[in-house]
C-alpha cells in the first residue's frame, strides 16, 4: 500500500502569508492614522504666532546655527525652537516659550541679525497716529 506523503502547496502558502502581512499593515496604517488624528486635534501643535521671531542676517559678517541662536535668544527666555532655512537664505525662526520673551528678544539688537515679529500682537501700537 502507497504511502501518503503530505506536500504543502507553495502558492497557498504564500497567499496566506501576504494575507498575514496585509493584516498587520492595515492594522499599522489605522495606528498611525489615529495618532496623527490625535496630534491634530492637540493644543499642543498650534502654534502662537506671537511667540515666534523671524530672524535674518546678511551675508556679510557671522554666520548663524541653529545653536548660536539658541544660545543668543536664551537671554530673553527659553527657546523652544529654531528652525533655520538653507544656508542660502540666511533665515531663521525662533519660537520663545512666551509672548512675553519674543517682545524682549524683537526689541534688542543683535549684532548684525534682524529681529522681526512673525505675527506682531494685535494689542501692539502699530498706528501711524501716534
Amino acid at each position: 500500500m502507497p504511502e501518503h506523503i503530505f506536500v504543502p502547496d507553495i502558492n497557498l502558502a504564500r497567499l496566506e502569508e501576504e494575507e498575514r502581512i496585509a493584516i498587520k499593515i492595515l492594522g499599522e496604517i489605522a495606528r498611525i492614522r489615529e495618532i496623527l488624528l490625535s496630534k491634530k486635534e492637540s493644543p499642543d501643535m498650534c502654534v502662537d504666532k506671537e511667540k515666534v521671531l523671524k530672524v535674518s542676517w546678511d551675508k556679510i559678517g557671522e554666520d548663524y546655527t541653529c545653536q548660536r541662536l539658541r544660545e543668543l535668544f536664551s537671554n530673553f527666555g527659553v527657546v523652544e525652537y529654531v528652525i533655520m532655512s538653507s544656508k542660502k537664505k540666511r533665515y531663521a525662526l525662533v519660537e520663545m516659550s512666551s509672548k512675553d520673551d519674543a517682545a524682549k528678544a524683537a526689541s534688542c539688537v543683535l549684532g548684525n541679525l534682524l529681529i522681526v515679529h512673525l505675527q506682531p500682537s494685535p494689542f501692539s501700537n502699530t498706528s501711524a497716529n501716534n
